[in-house]
């Protein structure tokens, strides 16, 4: 790519390069999952025979490319290019036997492969409808690639998008000597407002001012990600959020004992929510506010998923059992760094992702069970006798 800046302007505005992702090798196999479900969806099955022997010509066509490119000098473009070409011609040829077969069944699933139906197929316009159907599988892989971080950071470390570049580096510098005399409800503000004065720059300069709005909306995203995850360092986890992260650890570890039959539960096998816990776990691994509100909306979605499975059905569902169990997870798991986590997106997060109801409902119902934990978690509040509990915490 001509236009990338490799010499002395091309900034590290994120050190934290994510790889490229070439998806090209799973078009295939993906390609193939979605005809199954069309095929199903229309009355019919795809034998398990076909599947293997579909998968295996794959394999093949995998070792026999690979064998190519290995002896090829052309370049990666052109090799993905060609690549995708084959896919789709070898995915077209197979559709349409297939196709072709089910109308000759015309949906009769117990009928068995006959030895030659090619004759008696009636005419269909397969080949245009199928044509049609890969047009828009295009279309949408195309679309994706567009919201693509690749494509996003390929833009911005374009040349045209120096100045951009310069805006972003000069407020890093400016933003790490200012931080260091604010406290931290200080710092999120001017890290906001900030991060609104560049995102407006964004979305205002050539290279996006034409796009469409999910597209602006993305590079947004992409944007205050590549600014939280810079700054990381300075503002997660500011010596407050760390004491109470102990104390509310510590008092977690008190309370471990707890069981389901405490909250007035019916007993069951706490391992239906280990999938919730891991989120909460996992919100450690992350730098943005983003990626980290994902975690509690996946641990809330395996709370609700898990009770309706196990536990009982969806109509006794309610946001006070949601609560419960959640607070129930956390005394499990202890998850490190839990109030820092939560300050941290609460300070830092985008609002306007807060006129999302999941998002704005998932930070809320987190506050609420540390509040729970930190000051209403008692003796009163389980279905425990005072003995008993002054046994098992002291």
């Amino acid at each position: 790519m001509s236009d990338l800046i490799n010499n002395k302007d091309n900034m590290d505005l994120d050190n934290e390069i994510t790889p490229t992702q070439n998806d090209t090798d799973n078009d295939y196999m993906i390609a193939l999952l979605a005809q199954k479900e069309e095929l199903e969806l229309s009355g019919f099955n795809m034998r398990p025979q076909y599947i293997d022997a579909f998968e295996r010509q794959y394999r093949e066509y995998q070792e026999n490319n690979s064998n190519f490119e290995n002896n090829n000098s052309s370049s990666d473009v052109n090799k993905e290019t060609e690549n995708d070409e084959a896919i789709a011609r070898q995915l077209q040829e197979n559709f349409i036997r297939e196709q072709k077969y089910y109308n000759f069944l015309q949906g009769n699933r117990n009928v068995s492969y006959p030895g030659n139906f090619e004759a008696n197929i009636p005419k269909t316009n397969i080949t245009e409808y199928h044509n049609a159907e890969l047009q828009r599988q295009f279309n949408e892989k195309y679309v994706k690639e567009k919201l693509s971080y690749e494509y996003f950071k390929n833009k911005l470390y374009s040349k045209d998008a120096l100045p951009l570049r310069k805006l972003i580096s000069a407020f890093y510098k400016d933003f790490e000597q200012k931080s260091k005399h604010f406290s931290p409800q200080e710092q999120s503000q001017y890290l906001r407002d900030n991060l609104t004065k560049i995102c407006n720059k964004l979305i205002e300069h050539p290279l996006w001012v034409d796009n469409e709005k999910e597209e602006k909306e993305n590079a947004i995203i992409h944007m205050e990600k590549i600014v939280t995850k810079k700054l990381y360092n300075i503002t997660f986890a500011p010596s407050e959020d760390l004491a109470k992260d102990a104390l509310l650890s510590n008092k977690i570890f008190k309370h471990s004992w707890v069981e389901p039959k405490h909250f007035d539960f019916s007993d069951f096998d706490f391992k239906i929510l280990d999938k919730a816990g891991n989120e909460l776990e996992k919100m450690n691994l992350y730098k943005c506010y983003f990626d980290k509100i994902n975690c509690i909306v996946n641990c809330i979605n395996y709370i609700k998923d898990a009770y309706i499975q196990n536990i009982s059905n969806e109509k006794d569902f309610t946001n006070d059992t949601l609560l419960t169990l959640l607070i129930l997870i956390i005394l499990k798991t202890n998850p490190k760094k839990l109030i820092s986590n939560v300050n941290y997106i609460d300070r830092y997060i985008n609002r306007n992702f807060l006129n999302i109801g999941i998002y704005s409902f998932s930070l809320q119902t987190i506050e609420g069970a540390i509040t729970f934990i930190e000051k209403n978690l008692s003796q009163e509040s389980l279905n425990i006798s005072p003995e008993d509990y002054d046994a098992l915490v002291y």
